[in-house]
């Protein structure tokens, strides 16, 4: 990638803009997880507040990149789509991914969103950067407010707990038909996406190229149309 500092730099700064980074509002410290070793994943502990004022506290297990980090593979995702640097779609694959994970990647917990607009936040578990169903919360994805030994199962998560896993896998909501469409060759039916998820985003950890998110683009459904561009 060869762009100059004050590129990544201006970059950085509409990242900074954009916010993101909602669920660290308590930070608990470094947490280890299976198959993570090596890897500063945090704990972090925060609330949502229903329209009916019900108050919920969750925690996350997160591995999430810095502004800079989101910068560089921003820029790399911008020149693999377009073979050249664009400000402005690099911009826009920013605001994406702010929009589909304000910049957060989970590894284990749940977080709490009002995708609705029901006023009421649900509990979606994750593994490894996907959105999953846990047998052990039989509700599956709940408005309910969890138990404790809920949220805690949700932390201790192993794959064998996973009844159902997610489409989209965070930071960039990239699908399989993407990864498929990219070239991607394992398997990634039902719960096997989810060893290759976090394999790709741990290849990102620390480079240039984050390609989970370069996938993204090859596929029929980028987010908001903005990959439809490439």
């Amino acid at each position: 990638m060869s762009l100059s500092a004050g590129q990544i730099a201006s970059l950085e700064t509409a990242v900074i803009k954009l916010g993101g980074y909602d669920l660290e509002e308590d930070d608990l410290g470094l947490i280890a997880v299976p198959d993570w070793d090596g890897y500063p994943t945090r704990m972090f502990e925060y609330a949502k507040t229903d329209d009916d004022g019900t108050v919920k506290r969750c925690n996350a297990v997160m591995l999430n990149p810095a502004p800079s980090q989101v910068a560089r593979w921003v820029a790399s995702s911008s020149i693999a789509a377009l073979g050249r640097y664009d400000e402005e779609f690099a911009r826009k694959l920013a605001t994406d991914a702010a929009g589909a994970s304000g910049f957060q990647f989970l590894i284990r917990g749940v977080h709490l969103e009002d995708m609705s607009g029901s006023g009421k936040h649900t509990a979606y578990p994750f593994f490894d950067g996907v959105t999953v169903k846990l047998e052990s919360v039989p509700k599956g994805w709940t408005t309910n407010v969890l138990t404790a030994a809920e949220q805690q199962s949700t932390i201790e998560a192993t794959i064998e707990n996973v009844t159902q896993a997610g489409k989209f896998a965070r930071i960039q909501s990239t699908t399989r038909e993407q990864y498929w469409n990219a070239g991607g060759g394992e398997d990634v039916a039902g719960a096997a996406w989810l060893p290759v998820v976090r394999q790709l985003y741990q290849s990102a950890w620390g480079a240039d190229d984050n390609l989970l998110m370069i996938a993204n683009r090859e596929g029929e459904e980028g987010r908001m149309g903005i990959l439809r561009t490439a």
